[in-house]
């Protein structure tokens, strides 16, 4: 079954602060396949969350580093190779190099085998 990943953030904090996340995805197979990073988002302070997709860290964020031998294709045929995958999300506040936290996800994509024609024989 498709399906896409999604990412929540919510900030408890009273104080104003800035916040961006960089998102790498790793596979088992291929090794870094990319790194994308958030626009800087400012809170004024209080409860706030957030909620991003796929979409955003792919076509809205800056990318980082790319692996252009997969990203190429998978521009042009609009999925991933087949394989095993990492997705990691840090967050990381003001200027900082050291993330305030992080979350990483396993997960598999399985092409279907193609059609067979079963009859007729000839």
């Amino acid at each position: 079954m498709p399906s896409t990943a999604l990412l929540s953030l919510t900030y408890t904090g009273a104080s104003a602060s800035d916040f961006r996340v960089r998102v790498s995805l790793t596979s088992t197979e291929r090794g870094l396949i990319g790194t994308t990073e958030s626009p800087v988002v400012t809170l004024a302070g209080g409860p706030s969350s957030f909620l991003y997709n796929v979409r955003d860290a792919v076509f809205e964020w800056t990318t980082v580093s790319r692996n252009s031998a997969v990203t190429d294709g998978a521009i042009k045929t609009g999925q991933i190779p087949e394989g095993t995958y990492r997705a990691c999300a840090r967050v990381f506040v003001g200027t900082a190099t050291t993330p305030v936290t992080e979350a990483c996800a396993d997960f598999s994509i399985l092409q279907p085998d193609p059609p067979q024609l079963l009859a007729p024989s000839n």
